[in-house]
C-alpha cells in the first residue's frame, strides 16, 4: 500500500496517525506538508518543527563527515611532512 501524502493524514484527524507520519516522513515530505497545511494552524507548527528537526539531523550527520574527512587530511597532511623531513635530513 503506498505512503498517504500530509494532506490525507491530516485530514483523517487521527492525532496518533498524524504523530506516527511526522515521525517517519522525509525532508521533502515534511517540505511538500508545509504547502498544504495552513500557516498558522497547530499541525502547520508541528509539521516545521517536524521538518526543523529533520533538517538539523541531516546538518549533524554531515557535520560529523566533514570533521572526520578534516582529521584525515590532516592525519595524512603530517605523514607527508614527516616523509619530506625524513628524505631532507637523511639523504644528506
Amino acid at each position: 500500500m503506498p505512503r498517504k501524502t500530509a494532506f490525507e493524514v491530516l485530514s483523517g484527524g487521527d492525532p496518533n496517525e498524524i504523530h506516527t507520519w511526522l515521525r517517519t516522513a522525509t525532508i521533502q515530505e515534511l517540505r511538500a506538508a508545509l504547502e498544504d497545511v495552513k500557516r498558522h494552524t497547530t499541525w502547520g507548527s508541528h509539521v516545521r518543527d517536524a521538518l526543523d528537526i529533520r533538517i538539523a539531523i541531516d546538518n549533524q550527520r554531515t557535520a560529523r563527515r566533514v570533521l572526520l574527512l578534516t582529521i584525515a587530511a590532516v592525519i595524512f597532511g603530517a605523514i607527508q611532512a614527516l616523509g619530506v623531513f625524513w628524505m631532507i635530513f637523511h639523504t644528506h
